[in-house]
């Protein structure tokens, strides 16, 4: 199975790189490494899964390894250089046919290389990997590291445990922080929500192996577009690399919601990749949601609940938001101690509290969609009775709203207070 990478624009610089800045200008650094010499297909040197830091390949002295793939997996090679030091590529063949025809290449004009293949038989295979510099290469001669590993196809593993988020409807909010992996394919998107406040700056990365399938990612303001695809979302990433991020500053004055797309590239051979996640960026928000994604309402969108402000009760400090109401209508925010699901009659979505069940229903505290925010008086929780939240509480929210006829509930939020 061959997984070429695709042309795309080359990005213009890495911020990380292992080599430095003399190694990735000087023609020809050296010293030849001391995998040396395995300048044929003949001479190739056996190596293992690993990485192989620091080796050097000239035009005239190509770089030839054994390498082998376990039954069912890929074998995965990534090579990790600066462009501008010189253009490497690299093929693999197979290891019966001297290194006539490869089976798969990676001679992007961009920095680092990767490509991978997967052995469908039933026991190890064996093949050859040729790393070289391109003929046409500014320089001769250049440094790379070298990253082998054999990988589980990732079209046959489950889903990931945040599923079904395959919609803008069906988004679950982001988790914050590093987490994964999670699993995509072409034809079962990922969407996540999020809410950031004014000034709060997105920084969100994503890690995968690019030569087992392309992943992009597109960021959108639901109250504009969501779902459209490249070009129509607030910014992208979308290179032929290892790897994307996205980052995205709220300008608009208030708290604003956004959903994060994440698929695999059409085009591209690979169906499905695994990815892990880490996001930073939004400021003072509290809690864990829980019992998400909600039913979607008559926008095609779940309302979205968010907590922001300080975890200790005595502050009093915490502010409720509920986004991706529908505009006009009235709703009111929930809160108790028990978690539950229940579908009640006359409603097209879920309660996700039971038992002692408070409503805030004062007028100042009534919100009217597209969305609407309150200030909690942690003093008084309005259930019966009223009771002060305490180090070490924990309490569930929710927005109950009126929906063309019928009413709906945003996902649940719990926060434990310290």
């Amino acid at each position: 199975m061959q997984l070429p990478l695709r042309a795309r624009l080359p990005l213009a610089a890495l911020i990380t790189s292992l080599l430095s800045t003399a190694s990735a200008t000087a023609q020809c650094p050296g010293p030849d490494d001391g995998l040396e010499d395995n300048d044929t297909c003949q001479t190739a040197v056996p190596l293992a899964t690993g990485s192989y830091l620091g080796l050097f390949v000239e035009k005239l002295d190509s770089d030839f390894y054994v390498v082998t793939a376990q039954p069912g997996q890929y074998f995965v090679a990534k090579l990790r250089f600066p462009h501008a030091g010189g253009d490497i590529d690299a093929l693999l063949y197979d290891a019966g046919t001297g290194c006539t025809t490869s089976l798969v290449s990676s001679t992007s004009a961009t920095d680092d290389e990767g490509l991978a293949w997967l052995n469908t038989g039933a026991t190890a295979a064996t093949y050859i990997l040729e790393v070289q510099v391109w003929g046409g290469s500014a320089a001769d001669c250049a440094n790379y590291d070298l990253i082998l590993s054999n990988e589980v196809d990732p079209c046959t593993l489950p889903d990931d445990g945040l599923e079904e988020n395959d919609s803008c409807a069906a988004a679950v909010p982001v988790p914050i922080g590093a987490s994964g992996p999670f699993w995509v394919d072409k034809f079962d998107l990922d969407y996540y929500s999020l809410t950031l406040q004014p000034g709060d700056t997105l920084v969100a990365d994503f890690f995968f192996c690019d030569a087992l399938a392309d992943i992009d990612v597109i960021l959108y303001d639901p109250a504009i577009s969501c779902g459209g695809g490249s070009g129509s979302g607030l910014t992208e990433s979308a290179t032929a690399t290892d790897n994307e991020q996205i980052t995205w500053t709220n300008s608009t004055g208030a708290a604003n919601s956004y959903i994060i797309e994440v698929y695999v590239w059409g085009p591209g051979v690979g169906d499905c990749n695994l990815y892990d996640m880490n996001v930073s960026g939004p400021t003072g928000l509290l809690g864990t949601s829980y019992c998400g994604p909600a039913v979607p309402n008559s926008t095609g969108l779940a309302a979205l609940i968010s907590a922001a402000g300080s975890p200790v009760p005595s502050t009093d400090d915490v502010t409720l938001t509920v986004d991706q109401v529908p505009p006009g209508q009235f709703g009111y925010f929930l809160a108790g101690q028990t978690q539950g699901f229940f579908n009640p009659p006359g409603s097209a979505g879920f309660i996700c509290l039971m038992g002692n069940i408070g409503r805030y229903n004062q007028v100042s505290d009534i919100i009217q969609g597209p969305s609407g925010s309150i200030a909690l008086d942690l003093g008084a929780i309005p259930v019966n009775p009223p009771t002060a939240v305490q180090p070490g509480d924990t309490w569930n929210f929710q927005c109950w709203y009126r929906d063309s006829g019928t009413s709906n509930f945003s996902d649940g939020l719990s926060v434990v207070f310290q």
